[in-house]
């Protein structure tokens, strides 16, 4: 099934791990002030179409000292999609 587009409220969440769940769809964007804790997001071994979206790749470039890994190309090439 798809991500829920709700999953960027949670506030207190730090480690945000989907990998490997036969998710299908996009990944709902997220808004400024959403995820403040989160370290790290896992995408990977899913079925998920389209670019990781614009405001993921934007909290990763403004938190990089917080920010571990994505696991999800911020800049694929063109016509890619999510790994």
């Amino acid at each position: 099934g798809p991500i829920p587009p709700s999953y960027p409220k949670v506030t207190s969440l730090v480690d945000l791990w989907l990998d490997g769940n036969d998710l299908t769809g996009t990944i709902p964007d997220i808004e400024e002030g959403d995820l403040p804790a989160i370290t790290e997001i896992l995408f990977d071994e899913n079925r998920l179409s389209g670019p990781v979206p614009d405001g993921i790749c934007d909290l990763i470039s403004a938190i990089p000292e917080q920010f571990v890994s994505l696991h999800a190309d911020c800049y694929p090439q063109p016509g890619t999609d999510i790994p």
